[in-house]
């Protein structure tokens, strides 16, 4: 669908032109670009490494590789075709080649971006601060990689290519982009086109879905559900991160706060806004606002728990506790409730 040109009589499509027509280059014009303002293409991605390559074939590169803030590496691969060429087969091919690295490794490749590129900064800090992490031990690098494929647009082969290995857990985003001309000016028009954004959240739900029914060997109900007991009371048919929420609120119930609750965690487990907010929206408002002082942390409403029965009021400030949680869930309920359950906290799997 074409772009328009609105007057107060008329709209007028915009005529499209192709990369090349506009002498527009691959690497040294659109990849620059894009390198620099990421969030167009692949939000929350920090890019750590250009033109790519650790195999004997140094042929191969991978255009930009980045990585978001739960720690998946992003491959972005780069077309200004209206085909896309071969780009799903070959960002697949370097998504594998790339899964292995390393913390460490991932620290010396953006460091060795940052120098090559005459940009000032500690990589390892820049990483961890990206990340949301005090060190390297808060989380994982690499439990999955992401693919970010950028063309002037697809063919029927790669979206469909895409769309199956997508439904078999891959995490592949095509993004077009398209250009066109307003008189001596080029407008781009981007577009995330697999999946389509309203369904995003939703493919990552099937996803983690699916990949917890594998884990589980198809038990996950089984293995991924738990019982938590406080005195006389038990909380049944808990999922992970309701587990640990439960456990935290029945701690607080026997007269510890929650900042002392997070001296035992190294990650930050709660976001604080001072007042009490009953109301998920005026609390959403509030950590909103607070985000946006000049010493606010980034807020982001999916990663805590806002609803009015979750959120935690003590000395007139309200918690929200984070929804984020890995495989160290269950050995941090464990040591919670060691040192401030006072013997009346279990939890068990179901």
């Amino acid at each position: 669908m074409p772009i328009y040109k609105l007057s107060k009589t008329a709209l007028s499509p915009l005529p499209q032109a192709t990369f090349s027509k506009l002498g527009i280059l691959e690497r040294e014009n659109l990849q620059q670009v894009i390198k620099e303002q990421i969030q167009a293409v692949s939000p929350d991605t920090l890019i750590i490494a250009e033109e790519f390559s650790e195999w004997e074939d140094s042929r191969r590169r991978i255009d930009l590789l980045g990585i978001d803030k739960t720690g998946n590496l992003v491959v972005i691969e780069l077309k200004r075709t209206t085909d896309g060429g071969h780009m799903d087969l070959q960002a697949v091919r370097y998504a594998a080649m790339v899964s292995a690295l390393t913390f460490d490794r991932v620290v010396e490749i953006f460091q060795d971006y940052l120098d090559k590129n005459q940009k000032e900064g500690d990589a390892e800090k820049t990483l961890l601060q990206h990340l949301d992490w005090s060190d390297e031990t808060d989380g994982e690098i690499g439990q999955q990689t992401r693919i970010v494929l950028v063309s002037a647009d697809f063919n029927q082969e790669i979206t469909t290519t895409v769309l199956w290995l997508n439904e078999q857990g891959l995490d592949i985003s095509c993004v077009r982009m398209q250009a066109y001309r307003n008189e001596a000016e080029v407008l781009v028009d981007i577009q995330q086109i697999i999946p389509l954004p309203e369904a995003a959240d939703y493919m990552v739900r099937i996803r983690e879905k699916k990949l917890e029914k594998k884990i589980g060997g198809g038990s996950s109900r089984e293995r991924f559900k738990y019982e938590v007991t406080h005195r006389e009371k038990t909380f049944s048919n808990l999922v992970k991160r309701r587990a640990i929420l439960k456990v935290v609120s029945c701690i607080l119930e026997e007269g510890s706060s929650p900042d002392e609750l997070q001296d035992l965690m190294s990650r930050p487990r709660f976001y604080t806004v001072p007042g009490e907010f009953s109301n998920e929206k005026d609390f959403l408002r509030a950590a909103s606002e607070a985000s946006q002082q000049p010493d606010g942390k980034t807020f982001d409403a999916r990663r805590w728990f806002t609803k009015p029965e979750d959120l935690i009021f003590h000395n007139g400030v309200t918690y929200a506790f984070s929804d984020q949680w890995g495989t160290n869930t269950e050995d941090t309920m464990r040591q919670l409730i060691a040192k401030f359950g006072k013997g009346e906290i279990s939890f068990r799997r179901i």
